[in-house]
């Protein structure tokens, strides 16, 4: 039991390695995607852009964001939705 485990093991390490291989490979993904600059100041400005769009996104505070989900709910609701006589009305 334990040779087909240690089997397995060394079949799929070569396996799990080739795709973290390719995904760090997509534009975008992993430690090479910061060309022409070094990878510690790509991974900083990504980091800084992120806290920058978090920082405004909870800037106008808890009462904006409640509102715009009431007017966002308010407006699902005010779309009519389809009757059984606009149904049959298709069908026909």
């Amino acid at each position: 039991m334990l040779a087909r485990r240690d089997t397995l093991i060394k079949r799929a390490d070569p396996m799990i390695k080739n795709d973290i291989k390719k995904g760090n490979g997509l534009p975008g993904l992993g430690p090479d995607s910061y060309e022409g600059i070094t990878r510690e100041l790509g991974i900083f400005v990504s980091a800084l852009i992120g806290w920058i769009i978090t920082a405004l996104a909870l800037s106008p505070g808890a009462p904006f964001w409640f509102d715009l989900l009431n007017k966002m709910m308010k407006l699902r609701g005010s779309v009519a939705t389809p009757t059984s006589d606009d149904r049959e009305k298709k069908q026909g």
